[in-house]
């Protein structure tokens, strides 16, 4: 009985430690990422005006952050969504286990010390499944990452909606042409910010 209480102990607080599922670290760094030439040419086909400026490569680094959020997101919906189902399926699997070894160690047996230990196997299997329902319950709603992706497919759409009506307006003179690359460039860094602060976990 003393080493059943400490198996289940041991899963109960795998089941619930964070860190017994894995982790990884999941925030992007600026500084690290790397502008690929697919990002530039998406970047091109996106706003064809911008050609080879400087702006062109800070919407490269826009489209970079946005391809590298929207991974780690679905990536994370994905490790919630598996996670949850294992613990579900380990429940019932604990459950019907423990049951079906404990009846079997009953009727097997007349003796009393049997029994008793078949009661015990039967508790802690009861006791070890409404554990793994816990966890699977405490784990985050895939639901919630859901949400996060769309918020961050809808800032993106905002962005290039934002880009196009600024790269359509006329530049009459350096100043105007000068002042449109600012406020496409303030759109590029509000987007990344934006994006950036996405929590994928939690």
């Amino acid at each position: 009985m003393q080493r059943t209480a400490i198996l289940v102990a041991a899963a109960a607080a795998c089941a619930l430690a964070p860190g017994c599922a894995g982790s990884e670290y999941t925030i992007i760094s600026r500084d690290k990422i790397q502008i690929s030439d697919n990002a530039r040419v998406v970047a091109r086909a996106l706003l064809p005006s911008l050609g080879g400026t400087p702006l062109a490569d800070h919407l490269a680094l826009a489209e970079e952050v946005y391809e590298e959020q929207q991974n780690l997101l679905k990536q994370r919906r994905n490790k919630v969504r598996a996670r949850r189902r294992a613990l579900g399926f380990a429940s019932y699997g604990v459950l019907s286990t423990t049951e079906l070894a404990s009846g079997a160690m009953a009727i097997a047996s007349d003796s009393s010390t049997v029994r008793t230990a078949a009661g015990g196997v039967s508790l802690a299997g009861v006791g070890l499944a409404a554990i793994l329902q816990i966890a699977s319950l405490a784990q985050e709603d895939y639901g919630d990452v859901d949400a996060k992706l769309r918020h961050l497919e809808d800032l993106h759409e905002a962005l290039l909606e934002r880009l196009r009506d600024l790269a359509g307006r006329p530049r009459p003179d350096p100043a105007a042409a000068a002042a449109l690359d600012a406020q496409i460039s303030t759109a590029l860094e509000r987007f990344i910010h934006d994006a950036l602060h996405i929590q994928v976990k939690g």
